[in-house]
């Protein structure tokens, strides 16, 4: 079994969610329509903070499917 990455940006990188949350959704099928059908109810997304406890933090996304 391998992992297969859709998307892992940082809050400031690139492709980011809009703030809408129907923009957001609309962006979330975009992201799952990446993912061979076959697949599609494996996929998985991660929401994560990075930092330190003295260091700003910021949002983190994965998506990705096991194969």
């Amino acid at each position: 079994m391998s992992y297969v990455t859709v998307f892992d940006q940082e809050q400031y990188d690139g492709d980011w969610p809009p703030q809408n949350l129907a923009a957001a959704i609309e962006w979330l099928k975009g992201k799952l329509e990446q993912v061979p059908p076959e697949y599609r109810h494996k996929a998985e997304v991660e929401f994560d903070s990075c930092g330190g406890y003295y260091d700003d933090h910021y949002a983190v996304i994965r998506i990705g499917y096991w194969t």
